[in-house]
This record gives C-alpha cells, sequence and structure tokens, in this order.
C-alpha cells in the first residue's frame, strides 16, 4: 500500500494528529508513505521553499518510523493544476 502526497497530513492541528495515526501504520511492513507534493501540505504556516517545516514536522519523522526503504520520493510531474484550463 502506498500513500500518497505526506498522507496529505496538512501542517495544521487537524493535520498533527492524522499525521500521528499516519505513523502507527509504520508498524505494517506493507505500508509505504510518497514523499510528494510538499508544498500542498504547508497548511496556513505560509512555509516557503524549501519547506524546513515540512521536512522536520512531516519528512523527519516518516524517515524515523518507516526507514527510507519504505520511503517513496514522488516529483509531481507533470504538475496538474486543480482548475479547468491546462498548463
Amino acid at each position: 500500500l502506498i500513500i500518497d502526497h505526506f498522507g496529505f497530513t496538512n501542517l495544521s492541528d487537524i493535520g498533527d494528529e492524522l499525521f500521528n495515526l499516519l505513523l502507527t501504520l509504520a508498524e505494517y511492513p506493507q505500508v509505504h508513505v510518497k514523499i510528494s507534493a510538499s508544498f500542498r501540505i504547508t497548511g496556513s504556516t505560509g512555509d516557503p521553499f524549501p519547506y524546513k517545516l515540512v521536512k522536520t514536522q512531516r519528512f523527519d519523522p516518516l524517515l524515523q518510523k518507516f526507514g527510507a526503504h519504505r520511503l517513496l520520493f514522488g516529483t509531481d510531474f507533470p504538475f496538474v493544476l486543480e482548475q479547468e484550463g491546462g498548463y
């Protein structure tokens, strides 16, 4: 099972609760997490590139719990807009 985009766990109180649930899935060896779309989970923090808060509050704990062999890198290419119109 691959969970996409950090599990869409925004940097927020609710996102933190959901992220803690995501971390509990590390006990299941068949669960992997895709590390992609960092900009989508910054929430209201305004965490600008290079997304230091995403790294410390999401990536680092995932790396510790799941290990590097269960994290997948996603490029987000091609970038798809959430509204009509194209690229």
